[in-house]
């Protein structure tokens, strides 16, 4: 699977985005049932010089679609989803592999290296491995500022600043 195009749509109701999802013409659809929220939408993921629907993702979210982060793993063929409460972890096959609920707003997703990925939140964040494993994590103050250098972060507060290996 190879992915390289990402096309979100947004509907206002689960009638809309049915209809829409049963016009598809794929049998790769992944519809997450445990989301929720106001905006239903649907990631479709496209091969960017066939232009091949590879496959879609079906969820609900508060957020609007422009809050949202989607990172596809090239090298362990994973799909990192954030519905805005949740960031999914999800295998070649679209099964859900792993789930992590959100303590505080999403900052954004980082590869450390190969086989690591930090979920940076406003006051937490987890270093993960591509199943969605625990490797590390810390909490803090709510973030001022923030940089990553050398597979370290460096969290700036108000009561101070941090520093924390992610190697």
């Amino acid at each position: 699977m190879k992915i390289d195009i990402v096309r979100v749509f947004t509907f206002s109701s689960f009638q809309e985005r049915k209809v829409f999802l049963s016009n598809q013409e794929t049998k790769n659809v992944l519809s997450i049932d445990e989301t929720f929220g106001d905006n239903y939408l649907c990631c479709i993921c496209y091969h960017s010089l066939t232009n091949e629907k590879q496959f879609v993702l079906s969820f609900n979210s508060d957020e609007d679609e422009e809050n949202l982060n989607f990172l596809f793993w090239d090298k362990h063929k994973t799909c990192i989803l954030d519905t805005g409460r949740c960031i999914y972890f999800i295998d070649d096959l679209l099964n859900p592999v792993a789930s992590f609920e959100l303590t505080t707003p999403l900052v954004g997703l980082y590869l450390v290296e190969e086989d690591k990925l930090l979920l940076l939140e406003e006051a937490f964040f987890r270093v993960v491995n591509f199943r969605g494993t625990l490797l590390k994590s810390a909490s803090f103050d709510l973030i001022v500022d923030f940089s990553i250098d050398n597979n370290k972060l460096t969290i700036q507060t108000s009561k101070g600043s941090q520093s924390f290996g992610l190697g």
